[in-house]
Protein backbone atom coordinates (compact mmCIF):
# COMPACT_ATOMS: atom_id res chain seq x y z
CA UNK A 1 0.00 0.00 0.00
CA UNK A 2 1.14 3.67 -0.89
CA UNK A 3 1.21 6.12 1.35
CA UNK A 4 -1.44 7.35 -0.24
CA UNK A 5 -3.98 4.56 -0.89
CA UNK A 6 -3.57 5.29 -4.54
CA UNK A 7 -5.27 2.98 -7.17
CA UNK A 8 -7.72 3.08 -10.33
CA UNK A 9 -11.22 2.68 -10.10
CA UNK A 10 -11.74 0.67 -13.49
CA UNK A 11 -9.33 -0.56 -15.45
CA UNK A 12 -9.51 1.47 -18.51
CA UNK A 13 -11.09 4.71 -16.64
CA UNK A 14 -9.90 8.19 -15.82
CA UNK A 15 -10.96 8.09 -12.25
CA UNK A 16 -8.76 7.18 -9.21
CA UNK A 17 -9.09 7.19 -5.28
CA UNK A 18 -6.92 8.07 -2.79
CA UNK A 19 -6.81 8.81 1.07
CA UNK A 20 -6.48 12.41 2.04
CA UNK A 21 -2.34 13.87 2.32
CA UNK A 22 -0.76 12.77 5.42
CA UNK A 23 -3.55 9.39 6.91
CA UNK A 24 -1.19 7.18 5.91
CA UNK A 25 1.86 8.51 7.16
CA UNK A 26 2.95 10.50 3.60
CA UNK A 27 2.97 14.29 3.45
CA UNK A 28 1.29 16.27 1.18
CA UNK A 29 4.56 16.56 -1.48
CA UNK A 30 4.79 12.87 -1.49
CA UNK A 31 0.97 12.37 -1.97
CA UNK A 32 1.36 15.03 -4.56
CA UNK A 33 3.79 13.32 -6.35
CA UNK A 34 1.95 10.38 -6.97
CA UNK A 35 -1.04 11.99 -8.37
CA UNK A 36 1.26 13.53 -10.68
CA UNK A 37 3.28 10.81 -11.75
CA UNK A 38 0.16 9.24 -12.81
CA UNK A 39 -1.21 12.02 -14.89
CA UNK A 40 -3.73 13.45 -12.33
CA UNK A 41 -5.20 16.73 -13.03
CA UNK A 42 -8.17 17.19 -11.15
CA UNK A 43 -8.92 16.22 -7.29
CA UNK A 44 -12.18 16.10 -5.73
CA UNK A 45 -12.24 16.52 -2.23
CA UNK A 46 -15.09 14.65 -0.42
CA UNK A 47 -14.18 15.67 3.05
CA UNK A 48 -16.65 17.02 5.49
CA UNK A 49 -16.59 20.48 5.98
CA UNK A 50 -15.25 19.97 9.18
CA UNK A 51 -12.55 18.23 8.00
CA UNK A 52 -11.81 20.13 5.41
CA UNK A 53 -11.01 23.01 7.45
CA UNK A 54 -8.83 21.11 10.21
CA UNK A 55 -6.86 19.73 7.70
CA UNK A 56 -6.72 22.81 5.25
CA UNK A 57 -7.99 20.90 2.10
CA UNK A 58 -8.34 21.19 -1.14
CA UNK A 59 -6.43 24.58 -0.24
CA UNK A 60 -3.42 22.50 0.69
CA UNK A 61 -2.98 21.47 -3.33
CA UNK A 62 -5.18 23.67 -4.68
CA UNK A 63 -2.43 25.64 -6.85
CA UNK A 64 -1.34 22.20 -8.24
CA UNK A 65 -4.30 20.75 -9.71
CA UNK A 66 -7.82 21.59 -10.54
CA UNK A 67 -9.99 21.16 -7.14
CA UNK A 68 -13.90 21.17 -6.17
CA UNK A 69 -15.03 20.06 -3.31
CA UNK A 70 -18.26 17.88 -2.51
CA UNK A 71 -18.73 17.81 1.55
CA UNK A 72 -20.04 14.51 2.24
CA UNK A 73 -20.36 13.41 6.49
CA UNK A 74 -18.07 10.64 6.88
CA UNK A 75 -19.86 7.47 6.88
CA UNK A 76 -22.81 8.74 5.73
CA UNK A 77 -24.52 8.63 1.93
CA UNK A 78 -24.36 12.00 0.05
CA UNK A 79 -27.32 13.44 -0.81
CA UNK A 80 -28.49 13.13 -4.71
CA UNK A 81 -27.42 16.75 -5.31
CA UNK A 82 -24.00 16.44 -3.72
CA UNK A 83 -23.26 12.82 -5.54
CA UNK A 84 -24.82 14.74 -9.01
CA UNK A 85 -22.21 17.42 -8.34
CA UNK A 86 -19.26 15.31 -7.49
CA UNK A 87 -20.22 12.89 -11.14
CA UNK A 88 -20.44 16.36 -12.84
CA UNK A 89 -17.11 17.69 -11.92
CA UNK A 90 -15.43 14.00 -12.69
CA UNK A 91 -17.13 14.36 -16.30
CA UNK A 92 -15.94 17.84 -16.74
CA UNK A 93 -12.47 16.94 -16.02
CA UNK A 94 -12.33 13.59 -18.26
CA UNK A 95 -13.81 15.08 -20.94
CA UNK A 96 -10.24 16.03 -22.64
CA UNK A 97 -8.66 13.11 -21.36
CA UNK A 98 -8.27 14.73 -17.77
CA UNK A 99 -7.89 11.96 -14.73
CA UNK A 100 -9.25 12.76 -11.34
CA UNK A 101 -8.46 11.35 -7.96
CA UNK A 102 -11.43 11.36 -5.31
CA UNK A 103 -10.50 10.86 -1.71
CA UNK A 104 -11.80 11.57 1.29
CA UNK A 105 -10.25 10.86 4.44
CA UNK A 106 -9.04 7.05 4.31
CA UNK A 107 -10.31 6.63 0.29
CA UNK A 108 -12.62 4.13 1.23
CA UNK A 109 -16.37 5.05 2.05
CA UNK A 110 -17.42 8.26 0.76
CA UNK A 111 -14.75 7.94 -1.71
CA UNK A 112 -16.20 4.76 -3.03
CA UNK A 113 -19.80 5.63 -2.61
CA UNK A 114 -18.98 8.58 -5.15
CA UNK A 115 -16.81 6.23 -7.32
CA UNK A 116 -19.67 3.54 -7.72
CA UNK A 117 -21.95 6.61 -8.68
CA UNK A 118 -19.52 7.31 -11.59
CA UNK A 119 -19.38 3.82 -12.64
CA UNK A 120 -23.20 3.70 -12.80
CA UNK A 121 -23.57 6.21 -14.68
CA UNK A 122 -20.28 6.56 -16.95
CA UNK A 123 -20.66 2.66 -18.10
CA UNK A 124 -24.42 3.10 -18.01
CA UNK A 125 -25.02 0.13 -15.57
CA UNK A 126 -26.92 -0.93 -12.64
CA UNK A 127 -26.20 0.23 -8.93
CA UNK A 128 -25.30 -3.56 -7.96
CA UNK A 129 -22.42 -4.14 -10.79
CA UNK A 130 -21.11 -0.28 -10.17
CA UNK A 131 -20.69 -1.43 -5.93
CA UNK A 132 -19.12 -4.58 -7.35
CA UNK A 133 -16.60 -2.95 -10.03
CA UNK A 134 -15.19 -0.77 -7.21
CA UNK A 135 -15.14 -3.30 -4.33
CA UNK A 136 -13.15 -5.63 -6.50
CA UNK A 137 -10.25 -3.93 -7.29
CA UNK A 138 -6.83 -4.51 -6.05
CA UNK A 139 -7.19 -0.76 -4.28
CA UNK A 140 -10.62 -1.58 -3.43
CA UNK A 141 -13.11 0.89 -1.80
CA UNK A 142 -16.08 0.52 0.19
CA UNK A 143 -19.34 2.03 -0.71
CA UNK A 144 -21.40 0.35 1.92
CA UNK A 145 -19.32 1.71 4.68
CA UNK A 146 -22.85 3.94 5.61
CA UNK A 147 -24.57 0.54 5.64
CA UNK A 148 -21.93 -1.02 7.84
CA UNK A 149 -22.18 1.33 10.47
CA UNK A 150 -26.07 1.84 10.60
CA UNK A 151 -25.85 5.26 8.65
CA UNK A 152 -28.21 4.24 5.46
CA UNK A 153 -29.73 0.98 3.74
CA UNK A 154 -28.67 -0.63 1.47
CA UNK A 155 -31.93 -0.32 -0.77
CA UNK A 156 -30.85 3.78 -0.13
CA UNK A 157 -27.92 3.13 -1.57
CA UNK A 158 -28.65 1.49 -4.74
CA UNK A 159 -32.09 4.21 -4.98
CA UNK A 160 -28.76 6.96 -5.24
CA UNK A 161 -26.75 5.12 -7.70
CA UNK A 162 -30.24 4.40 -9.93
CA UNK A 163 -31.25 8.41 -9.91
CA UNK A 164 -27.47 9.02 -11.07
Amino acid sequence: MTSANFGRIVDDGPLFGACRPGHLGGDLAEWTEILETNGVSGVLCLLSEREASRWGLPGEYGETFDTAHVPIRDRHLPNIERLRSAVEFIERMTADGGRVVLHCNAGLGRTGVVAAGWVAHDRDCSPEAAIDAVETRPWPRAPREAIRDGNATEEELYELLERI
